[in-house]
C-alpha cells in the first residue's frame, strides 16, 4: 500500500478547466507539488473528472519530450 498512491493528495484542479496541471521537477523532493512523489522531469498532473485515470482521483501522464521523465 502506498501513501497517496491515487494521487488523491496534490494541486488543486481548476473547476472550469479539462487541460491538468503540469508539473516540474523541484530541486529539493520535500517541495515536490505531490506529497510523497518525487518527480523527474515534467509530468502532467490529470483528474478522473476529464481522463480515464486507472485508480483513484487522479493520475500522472509523462510528457517531457527528449528528456527522462517520471515520479
Amino acid at each position: 500500500m502506498l501513501v497517496n498512491g491515487g494521487f488523491e493528495v496534490g494541486p488543486a484542479f481548476l473547476s472550469n478547466s479539462s487541460q491538468g496541471i503540469l508539473l516540474h521537477e523541484e530541486p529539493d523532493s520535500l517541495q515536490s507539488a505531490l506529497q510523497q512523489w518525487s518527480i523527474i522531469g515534467t509530468v502532467k498532473y490529470i483528474d478522473s473528472k476529464h481522463y480515464s485515470v486507472p485508480e483513484g482521483k487522479a493520475a500522472i501522464e509523462l510528457v517531457s519530450r527528449g528528456a527522462p521523465s517520471g515520479i
